[in-house]
């Protein structure tokens, strides 16, 4: 106090007194440059305040020197000056003596420093929220609030606010973020607040924040953003034995529906794990990135995504896509190659869509109705080819139900011998052109001495553009005379 007062009467004139009726008749006078509505909160609010019991002489003291010191300095009443008369009312109102004494050393250390003065309009401008209720910041987009752990303000090399053992709120658009128990540092001439610890909870989800989180290592949180990055994280969940090593990304984002919420984000460092019993008797294999609400479980460079699906401890279906999409009530993917095996015999497909609810453990597959998609069902035992929508398996049974599984028009389901020659078809296979696929699918093999060949091979032979060689390969592979990968674009005659 004594070192504030000196440095002002040493250098500044003053302007004004600490007499509570005439601080108070001068500050509204300067207040009300700023508008009408300041000008009545101080007449309503704040110079009752001036006279008040409440307030002791020497904080009056103070008020006038920083109102001096601020005046001197060249703060403004809309850059400054306003906010600290507001940051002073909700001082008393907390009634902390302590903190009273330590947000002034703040203020007078950045009035002081011509770098750190730059910041003192922002740090003034939160002042009021951060005294009264802990407010970190507060923005157009979002607020940024400390719980369950109070504050300090140090002046060790630069002025700091810090914490321990506190739990960080962000709201804003609709959206909540919170991380517990984490220890903070805040240094106050700039926007960047420093976290280390805490758990992260995947609030807001259709998860349970309870068994769904993870926990942080050292990040930074940008105050006048929406969001943060981790770049060292645990994720937990009730899925999982063991919890998975990667990165955290959280961010305030509108949401509808909390099963469309695409936040926090958690993708694992490990390129290929394997998580056995993701539901009963299924394992998963693959890449893991959490997008809020979903779980996706997905490839790795050439390396599919993988779901193994036992039945009386022997895998029953072996399913591989770019992803899978996993939440509590199952998963399910668009793009799958399926493989039942049972005993000697499999049924295949190269892209099917895939639906598991767990409630009913029950899944759906479904032929896709363009591309690879439209291919039939291949039993490699009985040498069928099943030319129906789809089918689906409860778990624990010992059938399969084929045919419409979504109601509408059920379309009439064929079996056919995949040795079954039928000359309409054959020739249907021409159609307009000069020679039939097939005797061109021949001429290549027997040029190239190979069995395998890219669509550029085939594009080449025929003399036709990569995408009419394309086109005509993935007839040919629909009607069950190729296998065609529609990723490496790699054929198989």
């Amino acid at each position: 106090m004594i070192g504030w007062a000196l440095a002002v009467l040493s250098v500044h004139g003053q302007t004004f007194d600490s007499d509570c009726e005439s601080l108070g008749e001068m500050l509204r006078e300067k207040v009300s440059l700023s508008g009408a509505d300041a000008s009545q909160w101080m007449k309503k609010q704040f110079t009752p305040r001036l006279c008040a019991s409440d307030l002791r002489p020497s904080q009056r003291d103070t008020i006038a020197l920083f109102c001096n010191l601020l005046v001197d300095e060249r703060v403004t009443v809309t850059k400054g000056f306003l906010d600290y008369i507001k940051g002073v009312d909700a001082l008393v109102s907390r009634g902390d003596s302590a903190l009273w004494a330590d947000w002034h050393a703040v203020v007078f250390a950045m009035l002081q420093n011509r770098k750190w003065k730059k910041t003192l309009p922002s740090f003034l401008k939160q002042s009021p929220g951060l005294i009264a209720n802990q407010v970190l910041w507060k923005s157009a987009v979002a607020q940024w609030s400390l719980e369950d752990a109070a504050f300090e303000l140090t002046m060790d090399g630069t002025p700091t606010l810090s914490f321990t053992d506190g739990r960080v709120i962000g709201e804003g658009k609709g959206d909540r973020i919170e991380i517990h128990g984490v220890d903070g540092q805040w240094d106050l001439t700039d926007e960047t607040l420093n976290l280390s610890g805490g758990k992260l909870t995947w609030e807001g989800t259709t998860f349970n924040p309870l068994t769904h989180y993870a926990t942080l290592s050292e990040f930074s949180l940008k105050l006048d953003g929406t969001g943060f990055r981790c770049e060292s994280a645990l994720w937990y969940s009730e899925l999982i034995e063991e919890p998975l090593v990667g990165k955290v990304v959280a961010k305030l984002k509108s949401c509808k529906t909390p099963e469309l919420k695409s936040f926090p984000r958690f993708e694992s460092e490990q390129e290929f794990i394997r998580l056995n019993d993701v539901f009963p008797s299924v394992h998963f294999e693959g890449g893991v990135r959490i997008n809020g609400s979903k779980i996706t479980g997905k490839s790795s460079g050439e390396r599919a995504a993988h779901i193994e699906v036992m039945r009386d401890d022997t895998l029953f279906l072996d399913l591989f896509a770019k992803e899978f999409v996993f939440g509590p009530a199952g998963f399910s993917s668009d793009h799958v190659e399926l493989n039942l095996l049972f005993r000697e015999d499999t049924l295949f497909h190269p892209d099917v869509s895939v639906r598991f609810d767990k409630e009913k453990s029950n899944f759906q597959f479904m032929r896709q109705s363009d591309g690879m998609g439209q291919q039939a069902f291949s039993d490699t035992y009985h040498e069928l080819d099943w030319d129906v929508e789809g089918f689906s398996w409860k778990m624990g049974e010992t059938r399969i139900r084929v045919g419409s599984l979504f109601g509408g028009t059920p379309r009439a389901s064929i079996f056919l011998s995949s040795n079954f020659f039928k000359r309409e078809t054959f020739d249907d296979m021409i159609g307009i052109d000069a020679v039939h696929p097939l005797a061109r699918l021949n001429g290549l093999i027997r040029e190239s001495g190979r069995l395998g060949f890219t669509t550029r091979d085939y594009a080449e032979f025929i003399h036709m553009s990569e995408l009419q060689a394309r086109v005509e390969l993935m007839k040919l592979a629909n009607a069950g005379f190729v296998l065609l990968d529609v990723e490496t674009l790699w054929c198989e005659a």
